[in-house]
């Protein structure tokens, strides 16, 4: 039997569901309420002290829910950045203290997070680089200054065991303005130390040898003339320098639609250019493109494997079915390489 709440206290309570709109889509419920709020603020009248008590019983139950990795600025994305980008590294990790970071494709949406992460942790430079915008300004630098108080308040959320004091991270963070940065200004960030630039991986605009990692996240299958882009990395990556390396290689359309087998697209005749915005490299080929260009491969960390048999081979158009199945059934990998 459940206990009686105390007389005089309030309990919160989880609305009945409405009648009629289960079956509409979350993004659908989503788009409507975001309508609303907008028109809300230009009548506060709209919104009632029910309605309110509503917000926030759902901004709270969102705040949770969305802690994922899809979530770009999420709690759990910045632990999985920092696990497969640092600490599962071996046999031996990148450097932080005082080392420039390149992020190459670092997106559009919280293009700074991964970069700002690692500064904190140590990093001396962060430069962020893609051929597309910041599409938020503002909202990216709130990013940045929510994850410095992820990090001041409870470190180990996103860094598990790594040690790290809070003078430490303040002392990292020297020149960033979290006060700005929260205010969505990206005025906060620290000149020198973290920027982003709009380049081609084809032709970075960074000096030979300048940077001690440069990491990528499902970024390489999307270009096209990859052996010309590992040459790029090449230059620009230190001698003793890292490369981190986390590729994709499914056909992208099966992310969305399960029925699509992972190798569908590689059934598609010729070998070379982009299908359905992918290069078909399969992840453990480029291991072999970076030993080519000048670099010691020092890890692969298979993510996906999937079956593949004679009949699967079988249907693949060449060059890919005289691939070994190993190289055929690993559709996700990490590859960790060091500069020569």
């Amino acid at each position: 039997m459940a206990e009686a709440a105390p007389a005089g206290s309030v309990r919160q309570q989880r609305p009945e569901r409405p009648a009629g709109l289960a079956a509409v889509p979350i993004a659908d419920l989503a788009a409507e309420l975001l309508h609303r709020l907008v028109e809300a603020a230009a009548a506060p009248r709209l919104l009632g002290e029910a309605d309110v008590r509503l917000g926030l019983l759902l901004a709270r139950e969102l705040d949770v829910r969305l802690d994922v990795h899809q979530n770009r600025s999420s709690r759990t994305r910045y632990h999985d950045l920092f696990e497969n980008f640092h600490r599962s590294i071996a046999p031996v990790r990148p450097p932080l203290e005082g080392a420039t970071w390149v992020d190459l494709g670092c997106g559009a949406v919280n293009p700074f997070g991964a970069l700002f992460l690692f500064l904190a942790l140590g990093a001396r430079r962060g430069v962020a680089l893609d051929v597309d915008g910041v599409q938020d300004v503002a909202e990216s630098a709130r990013a940045l200054a929510d994850l410095a108080a992820l990090l001041l308040v409870d470190p180990s959320g996103v860094v598990g065991d790594h040690p790290i004091e809070r003078e430490a991270l303040l002392r990292h963070l020297a020149g960033f303005d979290l006060a700005k940065l929260r205010a969505g200004d990206p005025a906060g960030i620290a000149a020198g130390r973290l920027e982003q630039r709009r380049d081609s991986v084809h032709a970075l605009s960074l000096q030979d040898g300048e940077a001690d990692v440069v990491m990528s996240n499902a970024f390489l299958e999307h270009i096209d003339r990859v052996e010309a882009a590992v040459d790029e990395l090449a230059r620009v990556t230190r001698r003793g320098g890292f490369g981190i390396h986390v590729i994709d290689g499914r056909d992208h359309r099966s992310i969305e639609d399960p029925a699509v087998h992972r190798l569908e697209f590689l059934r598609e005749p010729g070998g070379a250019g982009l299908r359905h915005g992918c290069n078909r490299l399969r992840p453990l080929e480029f291991a072999r493109l970076f030993e080519q260009r000048g670099f010691a491969v020092l890890q692969v960390v298979a993510f996906e494997r999937i079956a593949v048999d004679a009949a699967t081979v079988a249907s693949l158009a060449e060059p890919f079915r005289s691939l070994s199945q190993e190289a055929l059934a690993v559709t996700q990998a990490k590859l960790v390489v060091q500069r020569n």
